[in-house]
């Protein structure tokens, strides 16, 4: 364990290029499983958990030189860690094991951002010990937290095939919202519908949302803060499949959605599904709960559709190739945001194909649709990044604030040289400011970049390089490296 840790190196980055090129933070982190998620907790400091094994994590603050201000070390299978009422909280289930999977006891831990120390810790949730839970962390404008937990009806035991009926079944539901010292303050139940449940999501005023597939229609509920009856619900227009369909929809790569920053009673949706035509088709609504009103527009992505998009692209780098969307079938969804009263979708083709090495995970180019808060498109741009890698699906990473969308993506040339494509486009005007490969000096040709992982700040971005090792490739190696906008 102690040489584990020793992945975490206590002082700035051990090698800063010339000017010309960007800084290193050569070993930042050594054969770690991952990086869990990242936040920046101010415009001075970032924070990052990353995950030791499946028992032991590490959360880390990062400033804007690039030091390492503090290292934390947890037990616990990492879930999630986030800013709450100017401390930070590290979130991780008790116990894990590769047939089960992370137990249903949930742990919080309370960090002093200056230093890390550890405020309090303390157990949050004990779920039952028979089936599987599935857990949302609700977090809103720094206010309150919470926990919002399904439990499904999957017995935890190894599963081969065939539990998607367990898994659509709900057994229990609860919304808790913490304190600042990790006691309960409120707690409801919601109503369970007979249907696959879509999944929750909490507003800036602490209002949850939640979504329920049912009859093919996607029926939508709003929990005002405090309230136990529900506003709702509101069902979609269009009817999104048969049970045959159903495996499509239910998870984040087919559907997503997200509360409206400036109308606390509203939610956007977005999901992916192929229609009568057998064509892909995406749709984007929105339920606006107490005025009992929705809105939904749809894209099919028919051949003559994506020539024309391909040829309405207009680059600002020539190195860079020829936007390609690949096969609409293939499409999943990478991101889905609403700011100041824009959506933003992401989306891309990706799928798997047999090669020397077992699996390769294949993404091609990236579609962002941009929507007013009417639902009309305001623009519709191509980030023409493409790659593949044996077994490794690559990260995106998306960063949207103050009318910028930054997008972190791996564009491969070559046999294996994994090129970090950066872009930041204009929301206002659609149009991108800047799109370029990221410099690979010090950095290896397979080492590629984790875009969630980028930890953001006013005036530069740190981008994670992720250096697979060993035959299996199950531990890495990371580099971090800082660039200006």
């Amino acid at each position: 364990m102690k040489k584990l840790l020793l992945c975490l190196i206590l002082m700035g980055p051990l090698f800063v290029s010339a000017q010309t090129d960007p800084p290193l933070f050569i070993d930042f982190a050594k054969g770690i499983k991952g990086i869990k998620s990242s936040f920046a907790f101010n415009e001075h400091l970032n924070v990052m958990q990353i995950v030791i094994n499946d028992a032991n994590f590490v959360v880390v603050a990062v400033n804007e030189q690039m030091q390492l201000v503090w290292r934390a070390s947890l037990t616990g299978h990492a879930m999630s860690v986030a800013k709450f009422k100017d401390k930070v909280i590290a979130i991780g289930a008790t116990e894990y094991t590769n047939v089960k999977g992370p137990n249903n006891t949930y742990k919080a831990t309370i960090l002093d951002p200056a230093n890390g120390k550890v405020l309090l810790e303390k157990v949050i949730f004990d779920g039952s010990p028979a089936f599987t839970d599935y857990t949302s962390v609700l977090i809103s404008n720094n206010t309150f937290w919470g926990l919002g937990v399904r439990q499904s009806a999957v017995e935890r035991k190894m599963h081969w095939v065939g539990f998607e009926k367990q898994y659509n079944e709900t057994k229990a539901l609860d919304v808790i919202l913490f304190d600042d010292k990790l006691n309960p303050v409120n707690a409801i139940k919601p109503s369970i519908i007979d249907a696959p449940y879509l999944g929750m999501q909490v507003n800036k005023q602490g209002d949850v949302f939640i979504e329920w597939l049912v009859g093919g229609h996607i029926n939508a509920y709003k929990y005002e803060l405090g309230k136990s009856t529900p506003i709702g619900p509101l069902a979609s227009d269009i009817g999104i499949g048969t049970k045959a369909d159903l495996g499509d929809v239910i998870n984040d790569q087919h559907f997503r959605y997200v509360p409206s920053t400036t109308n606390m009673n509203m939610v956007y949706y977005t999901l992916l599904y192929l229609n009568g035509d057998n064509k892909a088709e995406l749709g984007v609504g929105s339920f606006d709960l107490v005025a009992g009103k929705k809105q939904y527009v749809t894209e099919s992505f028919e051949k003559d559709h994506i020539k024309a998009l391909t040829k309405a692209f207009i680059t600002v780098n020539k190195k860079l190739d020829d936007p390609d969307l690949g096969n609409p079938k293939d499409l999943s969804l990478k991101y889905f945001a609403e700011e100041n009263g824009t959506v933003v979708v992401g989306l891309n083709s990706h799928f798997s194909q047999t090669g020397m090495n077992g699996y390769w995970e294949v993404e091609k180019s990236i579609l962002i649709n941009g929507y007013d808060a009417n639902l009309g498109v305001k623009f519709q741009q191509f980030l023409p990044a493409s790659s593949s890698f044996p077994n490794i699906q690559m990260p995106v990473g998306f960063h949207l604030q103050n009318n910028k969308l930054h997008v972190i993506a791996i564009d491969k040339h070559g046999m294996n040289t994994m090129n970090t494509m950066y872009g930041a486009l204009d929301i206002p005007t659609g149009k991108w400011d800047k799109m370029l490969w990221l410099s690979k000096k010090k950095i290896d040709n397979s080492d590629y970049a984790d875009g969630p992982g980028t930890m953001w700040f006013n005036n530069s971005f740190i981008v994670p390089n992720i250096s697979p090792k060993g035959i299996s490739q199950s531990k890495f190696d990371v580099t971090l490296q800082q660039n200006g906008y």
